[in-house]
């Protein structure tokens, strides 16, 4: 399907007298026609939310099985900085959102603001203790939510 709307795109640009444009041109001109979140759109946010949870894995076993207070206790011992993530209806942030208590034991989508960033639960009685999610419920291409990753 890739090969055959890349081929269409082409047949429909006009013809040009210079190369042909960068693969990664041609590629978003190809998700714009096709009404598609750039495929960078989805893969930047989860490549730093799967960096943020290996720094807390290492983090616990490194500290007897304690988690940090928050992520920035990650840095720069575990991660240069903490990832702004830019998810969509929000500016890259990272800020994180610290939920208390236990009232999100069952079910974290209580704890979304939508505000972008992360949602760490760090709270000492929390099922969820240790859990990093992004503080995101627009749904990515796939049909998720983003807190659900």
């Amino acid at each position: 399907m890739l090969a055959l709307s890349a081929a269409l795109l082409l047949a429909a640009a006009p013809a040009a007298a210079g190369p042909l444009p960068p693969a990664e041109a041609l590629y978003a001109e190809l998700d714009a026609l096709l009404g598609l979140a750039p495929a960078r759109a989805v893969t930047e946010p989860l490549a730093a939310l799967r960096a943020i949870r290996l720094a807390l894995r290492r983090y616990y076993a490194d500290t007897g099985g304690r988690y940090p207070a928050s992520p920035e206790a990650l840095i720069p011992g575990y991660l240069p900085a903490l990832p702004a993530p830019e998810l969509p209806g929000h500016p890259g942030t990272a800020a994180v959102k610290l939920p208390e208590g236990r009232e999100h034991d069952g079910d974290i989508s209580g704890a979304v603001t939508d505000a972008g960033g992360w949602l760490y639960f760090a709270g000492a009685g929390s099922a969820q203790r240790g859990l990093l999610a992004l503080n995101c419920s627009h749904l990515s291409p796939e049909g998720q939510e983003y807190f659900k990753y």
